[in-house]
């Protein structure tokens, strides 16, 4: 078995990652198959799935292109027994699997066999392509915005592609030409129907641009963030395998907004999806009467830092949308007692929104321009983080805030109010933080003192949400995520 193989046919199909490898160098014009084959490292198994993938659809004359690919694909197999999380689909672990039998092509009847049994699988399952990733979709508004949303998406995504082998584009309704405000991977793929669905009028447009590319994706997964859509859904079943949601806000949120008649129909949406996630075990109670495929995932940390904030700074940090959700004005009432009992400490707010303006009015109002300085939103939030002394939320509602994780990342101890959900499922009261009841101005603004006169309580209070993070970490929560899909998928198999 020493065919060799022609440059030319295999140059244009062959991850760059992987040709090298396995190509005649430049200026010849075949190399030999049984050579030395160096594999990329465990981080580039996708590549290898790819090429698998490639060679397999090759016409040759002869049966060395398909028995390389047998190679790449017990490699991967070889690779998965070690542990290491290789993008297996559930059909393709079982048709790798099956190689992985037979596939070392010591000569040619037992490459002749795993042939065979390659054939063999690939009938039983009646699939064309033997080895490819599995592909998500995420349904999301825009993700432009600076959002915690749009942070925590695009780092998820970004992981998914790069880390753990998966196909995922993201698939927006509306985001109008404009950039992306947090990077996004060149393997994550944003493609954008251009319809805005917050008109009701277009949801018809919407769903049938979607369902036009699915059928021209194939998706294993359709993975909605609960915006407009999410009562459609129901529209996709027999499109796609798996279709689910992911919801960032709290169920009592949308109670919070008199947002009523619009839960009452999410609550019924969630009841038909393969399965609903949702940030806190708080709200997986809440959403329990009504979603039977309900699971719960945390958030994970955007960032770890090698550095804690000193806490010996005379300013407090906030950060967020400037929008109904977020309560500034409240923050400035706080804020104005504050300077009352210590003038010398200021207070930075760093976000953009539609009400960012009226925010700015209310506190030249109040006559705290000198003190609470209003700032364009931030991709390096941790830098002022780790220049602060303490962070402050007030907040109507959340899910399960990202940005609490970022200050837990550098040691920066929180004073929040209360709200449905998230604050107080991750601060312990007087250990890890202050809480104050939703709108009690005056008890925040007592908590924030107590912090600004005892230096060392604010060091404890940084140590112990620091010590939290080992919780939240991407490895961890993303792991979850991985196990979630792969289940998912394979209980449509």
């Amino acid at each position: 078995m020493r065919k060799a193989l022609r440059n030319k046919e295999l140059a244009v199909i062959v991850p760059a990652e992987f040709a090298g490898d396995v190509l005649a160098k430049p200026g010849r014009t075949h190399t030999n198959i049984h050579g030395n084959v160096q594999y990329p490292a465990a981080h580039n198994a996708n590549q290898l799935a790819l090429c698998a993938v490639s060679l397999l659809e090759v016409k040759a004359p002869h049966h060395a292109v398909p028995a390389l690919a047998l190679i790449v694909l017990d490699k991967l197999y070889m690779t998965a027994q070690r542990g290491v999380q290789v993008p297996l689909a559930p059909t393709f672990q079982k048709i790798a699997t099956g190689v992985s039998k037979h596939a070392w092509l010591n000569d040619e009847d037992t490459g002749n066999m795993g042939l065979f049994r390659l054939n063999h699988i690939c009938k039983d399952t009646k699939k064309k392509r033997i080895f490819a990733p599995m592909k998500i979709f995420y349904l999301a508004n825009t993700i432009y915005n600076s959002a915690g949303l749009e942070r925590v998406l695009i780092m998820k995504a970004n992981l998914l592609a790069t880390k753990y082998g998966y196909d995922v584009v993201i698939v927006t309704n509306h985001q109008k030409g404009r950039p992306t405000f947090f990077p996004l991977d060149p393997h994550v793929r944003h493609i954008d129907l251009g319809v805005n669905i917050h008109m009701p009028w277009n949801m018809g447009r919407y769903m049938r641009a979607l369902k036009a590319l699915i059928k021209e994706e194939k998706p294993d997964i359709v993975n909605s963030l609960v915006f407009r859509e999410f009562t459609h859904l129901h529209e996709l079943k027999g499109l796609v395998p798996v279709i689910m949601a992911e919801l960032h806000f709290a169920h009592d949120s949308y109670l919070v907004r008199g947002k009523r008649l619009r839960l009452r129909r999410y609550e019924k949406a969630s009841a038909g999806l393969d399965c609903f996630v949702v940030l806190t075990k708080e709200d997986k109670q809440t959403w329990s009467p009504y979603c039977p495929n309900l699971e719960q995932i945390y958030n994970p940390l955007t960032f770890t830092s090698d550095k804690q904030a000193p806490l010996e700074a005379n300013h407090a940090i906030s950060a967020g949308r400037f929008d109904k959700q977020k309560n500034y004005a409240s923050m400035v009432h706080v804020w104005k007692k504050v300077h009352e009992r210590h003038p010398d400490w200021n207070l930075d707010l760093y976000g953009n929104g539609k009400k960012k303006e009226k925010i700015v009015r209310l506190i030249h109002k109040e006559g705290l321009e000198d003190v609470i300085k209003v700032h364009p939103a931030t991709s390096d939030i941790k830098t002022e983080m780790l220049n602060s002394s303490m962070y402050l939320m007030t907040s109507l509602y959340e899910g399960f805030p990202m940005v609490l994780l970022e200050t837990a990342a550098v040691g920066l101890p929180c004073v929040c109010m209360r709200c449905p959900c998230g604050p107080s499922e991750f601060i312990e009261d007087g250990v890890s933080g202050m809480l104050a009841d939703q709108g009690d101005i005056d008890t925040m603004a007592d908590k924030i003192c107590t912090l600004i006169e005892n230096p060392e309580l604010r060091k404890s209070m940084g140590r112990a949400v620091n010590a939290k993070t080992s919780d939240y970490t991407q490895d961890k929560i993303m792991d979850q995520w991985d196990a979630l899909f792969k289940r998912l998928a394979a209980s449509k198999e």
